[in-house]
């Protein structure tokens, strides 16, 4: 909600401070016929007076508004947490799946909570610079895997609006020989 709220009085002061020249114009020019007529968003437009200065204010202003709420989004989602979750696998030197012990593994990057279920871990990373870090998962010490969730190589969807990520590809834990995952 906190986060809204930048955008909400972006829209407000939009609408609202382009009224101030048109009671202006209105004030100070009430026998002045302003009049503007064409095509506009795919409508034909006829308007004079004041509102026809309210709306040629309003279309003026209309790209600096939109190019304001970009940079606030993109402000925001540039440090910012999402949550992130991930398929994991266990395989061995053969590469044949191994049975994964939630108790064993472990996730590392600092994380705030993480989750092991159905196959998948579940934390949050922070974007810091708007740059994703390196995730890391270790079962039980004897195997890991990791992937860089800035990387343009792997299969993710990134939902700024939700601030979450939903890697598409498993982060493979490989087990090094002479090593068990059992537990």
């Amino acid at each position: 909600m906190d986060a809204m709220l930048p955008i909400v009085s972006i829209y407000i002061l939009w609408v609202l401070l382009p009224l101030v020249p048109s009671i202006l114009i209105y004030r100070i020019f009430p026998d002045t016929h302003l009049v503007a007529k064409g095509p506009f968003a795919a409508l034909t437009l006829n308007a004079s007076g004041a509102f026809a200065g309210y709306l040629l204010i309003f279309a003026g202003t209309a790209y600096q508004a939109a190019s304001i709420e970009t940079a606030i989004v993109s402000q925001s989602n540039a440090n910012s947490y999402f949550r992130v979750t991930a398929p994991v696998q266990a395989i061995d030197e053969d590469a044949r799946s191994l049975p994964i012990n939630p108790e064993r593994l472990q996730v590392s990057l600092k994380p705030i909570e993480w989750q092991y279920s159905d196959g998948e871990i579940s934390t949050f990373v922070r974007r810091s610079d708007g740059i994703f870090p390196i995730l890391q998962v270790t079962l039980g010490g004897v195997g890991g895997g990791s992937i860089n969730l800035a990387s343009e190589n792997i299969s993710k969807i990134i939902d700024n609006a939700s601030r979450t990520i939903k890697v598409q590809q498993p982060i493979t834990i490989r087990r090094y020989a002479g090593f068990n995952f059992g537990g």
